[in-house]
């Protein structure tokens, strides 16, 4: 295999092998069961059978073992047992017996390590055996043998992503899109794009997942151009990471407008969004175009609905709108309206929190916090009552606060939490303070 064109010759070798393997399966049974066979202790020699040669029969002609002209060079033995134990690997897969067939793959790596066939074998076999770092290793000398295989690059991304090394796992993903053999109207390269565009979505690379989900967006309006079939587009918009609302978001992200809009249009189409998420997505697009006016009617529409969906972000972009009008006074009084018509939204009611805070309405941004926190243990309000008790220097209570978030907030919370943390610990008077109020 290491001679000339291994691959090639590889599979040739293997052809040959499992025809062989296909012969001596339909002979052993009836050696077996012939009734001239010896018994099992007057059985010769292998070797002096195989000299003898092979009869069906007592009256055959005897077959007898080919002698090839001219013999087998030390590199072809080697091409030939190293396809032999991949053969068994195979075989041995068929049977369910994985342990023994990773054993014969790695014999038949030991013989050749540049089988590209068989580390396509290996790799998904030392994954479901959990020998990831194997596999690892594995699927890395695979293509450096052959650069163009996009299904290792594929499973090399898949580890990388699940052990969140994200710039990682997107170098592997760039590799497999590469790949020459991967044609651009395939079902593969659309899940590839789907991937990675993902991935850049969620490092904060918006113009390059706008790129990959442009692709997503063609296949589910021109399903017959990608043979996607009907069931597995009803399937990935179904999908929140290639609904038509999550496609939109990705190009308001890239400052792509008009797909978005047709991408928004398309999910009400559809029926695969709410009104109130509509008009969410319609005020982004609106603003996005220079029309801020229009863009406030319609957010107002999804903050009259009293809707959640989108968390802050909607609160967001009524301050981003009037900041756009020049109208950011009316902020805090907007705020104040509809948190007191929806006193258990705690996104709304955290942010209206954070705003006074902002505008050193101290009292009344603790108010807030310490009504809203009850209702659910949210790191932003912890955090948010940490800094107006910080800075109204109440550590006795900021004492409290901290020792109620610890047994409270999970892991994610707890980091969140850190920074201000970090706040406290720089601020040397509050650190005194503190310590003072734990004394006492």
């Amino acid at each position: 295999m290491s001679v000339g064109s291994p691959s090639s010759a590889f599979r040739a070798a293997c052809v040959g092998c499992a025809s062989l393997l296909a012969l001596l399966v339909s002979v052993v049974p009836s050696v077996a069961d012939s009734p001239t066979s010896k018994p099992a202790t007057q059985v010769e020699p292998a070797d002096a059978n195989l000299k003898k040669g092979y009869q069906l029969q007592e009256t055959d002609d005897p077959a007898l073992l080919l002698q090839p002209k001219k013999p087998l060079s030390a590199a072809e033995q080697i091409r030939n047992d190293a396809v032999a134990w991949y053969m068994a690997g195979r075989l041995l897969e068929t049977r369910n017996e994985p342990r023994r067939a990773l054993k014969a793959y790695r014999k038949a790596l030991a013989l050749d390590p540049k089988a590209i066939e068989v580390y396509r074998q290996i790799v998904p076999l030392e994954f479901q055996l959990d020998e990831v770092e194997a596999a690892i290793q594995s699927a890395s000398k695979g293509v450096e043998l052959d650069p163009d295989d996009y299904e290792l690059w594929q499973m090399l991304a898949a580890q990388a992503a699940l052990g969140a090394r994200l710039p990682e796992a997107i170098k592997h993903l760039e590799s497999a899109i590469k790949s020459p053999r991967l044609s651009k109207e395939s079902f593969e390269y659309l899940i590839l794009n789907k991937n990675l565009g993902a991935l850049y979505s969620a490092t904060g690379v918006p113009d390059k997942a706008a790129d990959c989900y442009e692709i997503v967006f063609d296949a589910l309006t021109n399903p017959e151009k990608f043979k996607l079939e009907p069931r597995v587009r009803t399937r990935m918009l179904a999908d929140p990471q290639t609904s038509y609302e999550r496609i939109g978001q990705v190009f308001l992200d890239a400052k792509r407008v008009k797909l978005a809009e047709q991408a928004f249009e398309m999910a009400a189409k559809s029926a695969r969004i709410g009104a109130g998420n509509l008009s969410y997505n319609r005020a982004r697009v609106l603003l996005l175009s220079d029309k801020p006016e229009e863009a406030l009617t319609e957010l107002q529409k999804y903050l009259d609905a009293q809707r959640t969906s989108k968390g802050r972000d909607a609160y967001q972009l009524l301050a981003d709108i009037l900041d756009k009008l020049k109208r950011t006074s009316e902020l805090i009084p907007r705020l104040e309206a509809l948190a007191a018509k929806d006193e258990h939204n705690l996104h709304l009611q955290f942010f209206l929190a954070d705003r006074l805070a902002a505008a050193n309405e101290l009292e009344k941004a603790r108010q807030i916090y310490e009504a809203a926190l009850p209702q659910g243990a949210d790191a932003t309000g912890y955090i948010g009552l940490a800094r107006v008790l910080r800075k109204m220097k109440k550590p006795a209570e900021l004492l409290d606060l901290l020792n109620r978030a610890m047994n409270k907030l999970g892991p994610e919370g707890l980091m969140e939490l850190e920074t201000e943390l970090k706040s406290v610990a720089e601020d040397a008077q509050t650190v005194d303070a503190l310590l003072s109020a734990g004394r006492e």
